[in-house]
């Protein structure tokens, strides 16, 4: 039991300088600081610099899905006309209306209004 008086005794001999204090708390302020100038720094460069550069990615992100979605639906439709243009049938109809071409044993005539 005595024993135990004596160490408590002793660690209050063995607390540091009143300098030391003072040093140690000059630093923990200091880190402090740095911490929250680089939060500051942190906040400043994501307000003034990222979120622009999100608003424009996003306005470029929109205009590149339209355009997606066109270039899809045209090749859509690019696919279902060279499913048509592999019919024998679609290709003379497309010949004798875009061309006025028509097969052998026909005979090409046009119809005019009466007016």
């Amino acid at each position: 039991m005595w024993k135990d008086a004596s160490a408590a005794t002793q660690t209050i001999r063995q607390t540091p300088e009143r300098g030391a204090i003072l040093t140690h708390n000059r630093r923990f302020r200091m880190r402090y600081f740095v911490f929250v100038l680089v939060l500051a720094w942190a906040g400043y460069d994501y307000i003034h610099i990222q979120l622009p550069q999100l608003g424009l990615l996003q306005t470029q992100e929109g205009q590149l899905q339209v355009q997606l979605n066109t270039l899809n639906q045209q090749h859509v439709n690019l696919s279902m006309q060279s499913k048509q243009l592999q019919s024998d049938a679609y290709v003379a109809k497309y010949a004798s209306e875009q061309y006025n071409l028509v097969l052998p044993g026909q005979v090409a005539f046009t119809v005019q209004s009466s007016r």
